[in-house]
């Protein structure tokens, strides 16, 4: 057989084209809307007015979060003033009741009770320090 009788074999080729669309947020596209107004009349009206409540809802929640986080940093400021306050009388009290024991004969024991009292400075300031790095 000659070239020329041969069939001529035929190329086919076939394309595929893949679409796909993102959107974020409570309001679709308005393409689709169209769509669900179509499907259930009012739907997109109703799909509106839900984002709208959802939108609201949510600055609600954080103004609430944020009202409440300034008012535990404020209680968290009055907690920490009043636990200064409180390591410090406690340790007056223990270097005062050692001067009070040495003035009154009893040299050792009021020496160590005075040592407790300048123990308690060192662990105070460390426990301070600690509530305020939490933050």
């Amino acid at each position: 057989m000659s070239k020329s009788n041969q069939p001529q074999k035929q190329k086919r080729t076939a394309k595929q084209e893949i679409v796909s669309a993102e959107y974020s947020g409570p309001i679709p596209l308005p393409t689709h809307l169209e769509h669900y107004e179509s499907i259930v009349p009012g739907a997109a009206e109703r799909i509106i007015i839900l984002a709208e409540g959802e939108a609201a809802h949510r600055r609600e929640i954080e103004k609430m979060a944020m009202s409440a986080d300034i008012n535990l940093s404020g209680r968290d400021k009055n907690q920490t003033a009043a636990g200064q306050w409180l390591a410090f009388l406690i340790v007056l009290a223990f270097l005062g009741s050692g001067i009070y024991l040495m003035t009154n004969g009893i040299i050792i024991g009021g020496a160590v009770v005075s040592g407790m009292g300048v123990s308690l400075v060192g662990i105070v300031t460390a426990f301070l320090g600690k509530s305020k790095n939490k933050n």
